[in-house]
This record gives C-alpha cells, structure tokens and sequence, in this order.
C-alpha cells in the first residue's frame, strides 16, 4: 500500500489501484498509520487523489496528529 500512497501523491491512480488502496484503508483503519503517510504529502494527495486524501482524514480523525493534516489544508 506504500507504492500506491506514493504513487497517489504524484499522479492520479488508476481506477483498480485506487480501489485496491480504499479497501485496504477501510478494512483497517490503522493501516494509515503505517504506510508512510505524512502532513506534507497531504496536497499532493488532494490535488491527483482528492476521494483517497478524504478517506485518509476520515480515519485519522480521532489522531493526535489530524491538526497537522489540516494546517496543511490551508
């Protein structure tokens, strides 16, 4: 899942491997925190891959670090 963050962050997945990362986020919520996912990745991510940027703050919304995340929205 770290390619397809990475990759996600750079351009626009494909629709396969979009729903391939979704799934895995959504069957564990906690992946987030392990796939090298960052405050300043977070732009990039809205801008090729806003659905993805949502569901990732949508499951840190309960993390220490989510003020981070959306100071880099601003």
């Amino acid at each position: 899942m770290k390619k397809y963050l990475n990759r996600a962050c750079k351009t626009a997945l494909k629709p396969h491997e979009s729903d391939q990362l979704r799934k895995s986020l959504a069957a564990d919520k906690e992946m987030v925190f392990h796939i090298d996912m960052c405050p300043a990745k977070l732009p990039d991510l809205v801008t090729h891959n806003p659905i993805i940027a949502k569901d990732i703050l949508v499951y840190m919304t309960n993390s220490h670090e989510i003020s981070k995340y959306y100071d880099m929205l601003n």
